[in-house]
C-alpha cells in the first residue's frame, strides 16, 4: 500500500492562525465574556436590590451581614468597582456618559458626598435629569436631594455632557423654583423656554432623541 502525505494547507481562510493570534483571539472572547458577566450583574443589583449580603470566611464557615445600611454601604462600593472592571474591559454605553445613574456617578467621583445622598435616587440617569429640568422639574426634587454642593458638580457633569455650560442649568433650575406671582412665573416660563430649545439642540447634536 502506497502512503501518500496529506496535501499542505492552503493559505487564506482555510489556514491556521497563529499561535499569538489564536490567543489574543481568545483573550478578546474572554474579556467580553467577563464584560457582560459584569454587567448582568450590575443590572441585576439596580433592579432587584439587595437585603442580606452572605460572606464565605477562608475556613468555609459563613455569615451574614443584614443591616439595611451596612448592605447599602457595601452595595454602593460594589457598583463602583464593578463600574471600574467593565470600564476596563472596554465600558458600557448603556450605562455610561448621558445614560450613566446620577447617583452611581456622584458615588464614584465624589464618594466624601455618600453620607449627604441617604434619600439619593438610585434610578434617575443624566439624560432624565436633562429632561425633566428642561420641562420645568426643579432639580431638587427630580434626584430628592437637598445639597447644594451635589446641585453643582451634576450641573458642571451635565454641561461636560452635552458640550453646552453651567449658566444653562443653572438658570433652569432658578426657572423652575417657586415664583412670587404670576407675573414672575410668565417670565420664567419665556426663560425656560428658551433655555429648553438650547437643551434640545445639544441633545440632538448628542444623538438622542430629545422627546425621550
Amino acid at each position: 500500500m502506497n502512503f501518500k502525505p496529506p496535501p499542505p494547507t492552503p493559505r487564506g481562510a482555510g489556514a491556521a492562525q497563529p499561535k499569538n493570534e489564536r490567543n489574543n483571539a481568545m483573550t478578546k472572547k474572554a474579556k467580553n465574556e467577563l464584560k457582560e458577566k459584569l454587567i448582568r450583574c450590575r443590572r441585576a443589583y439596580a433592579e432587584r436590590g439587595a437585603k442580606l449580603i452572605e460572606v464565605t470566611h477562608l475556613d468555609g464557615t459563613k455569615s451574614g451581614i443584614a443591616n439595611p445600611k451596612a448592605v447599602k454601604a457595601a452595595m454602593d462600593a460594589l457598583k463602583v468597582e464593578l463600574y471600574r472592571q467593565i470600564e476596563e474591559l472596554g465600558g458600557d454605553p448603556e450605562r455610561s456618559g448621558l445614560n450613566e445613574v446620577v447617583r452611581d456617578w456622584m458615588l464614584r467621583e465624589h464618594p466624601e458626598e455618600r453620607r449627604f445622598m441617604d434619600g439619593f435616587s438610585e434610578t434617575v440617569t443624566f439624560l432624565e435629569l436633562a429632561r425633566r429640568m428642561r420641562d420645568g422639574e426643579n432639580f431638587y426634587e427630580v434626584l430628592d436631594c437637598g445639597e447644594s454642593d451635589e446641585r453643582e458638580r451634576c450641573f458642571e457633569r451635565l454641561a461636560e455632557l452635552t458640550d453646552t455650560d453651567y449658566d444653562l442649568w443653572y438658570k433652569l433650575w432658578l426657572a423652575a423654583a417657586p415664583h412670587v406671582n404670576e407675573k414672575a412665573r410668565n417670565a420664567a416660563e419665556k426663560v425656560r423656554k428658551r433655555l429648553a430649545a438650547r437643551v434640545n439642540k445639544a441633545l440632538k447634536a448628542k444623538g438622542y432623541d430629545p422627546k425621550g
